[in-house]
């Protein structure tokens, strides 16, 4: 670990342009916040024996009903990168994504209404091939909404849990 930090560290930093290398291996809370942050993964599915995939979770509370959609930022007022431009380019460039994204919806009460687990790429594909809509929140921002049903229908992987 010393000859990399001292050794390759520096190179990578200055020739690749990273803007920074961290070390998985003891203290992570600041590599966390960039999984979070930049890659948008907030969970890790680990199966011990095939490997570890990235989930990006959306959970919507105090819901009427089961909306039965993934929504994706599409836009704010801010003009900040979205969830939808951030993971278009890192599929696009072979950077770090969730490979799942799921979206889930709880009543008043917190009991669980729905949710959905799929790709990421094939969330985005159903976007990108015009298989959305759009919603404009009160504060401004856009989202793609994408419907599970219509993922189903195109026979896109998709796990819908309902209550």
């Amino acid at each position: 670990m010393g000859a990399f930090l001292k050794y390759i560290k520096p190179v990578l930093v200055e020739k690749l342009m990273a803007d920074k290398i961290e070390i998985v291996e003891g203290d992570i809370k600041e590599l966390t916040n960039d999984w979070d942050v930049i890659a948008g993964i907030d969970y890790w599915f680990i199966n011990n024996k095939k490997g570890i995939r990235g989930i990006a979770s959306r959970i919507q509370f105090n819901c009427s009903k089961s909306w039965n959609t993934f929504t994706i930022r599409k836009s704010k007022l801010s003009g900040a990168k979205t969830e939808y431009q951030k993971r278009k380019e890192a599929i696009e460039n072979d950077w770090l994504y969730p490979y799942w994204v799921i979206q889930g919806y709880l009543d008043k009460n917190g009991s669980l209404l729905s949710f959905a687990l799929a790709r990421t790429k094939d969330v985005i594909k159903m976007i990108d091939n015009g298989f959305c809509e759009t919603n404009v929140n009160p504060d401004g921002t856009v989202f793609y909404v994408v419907y599970w049903e219509n993922m189903k229908d195109l026979k896109y992987k998709i796990y819908i849990y309902e209550q």
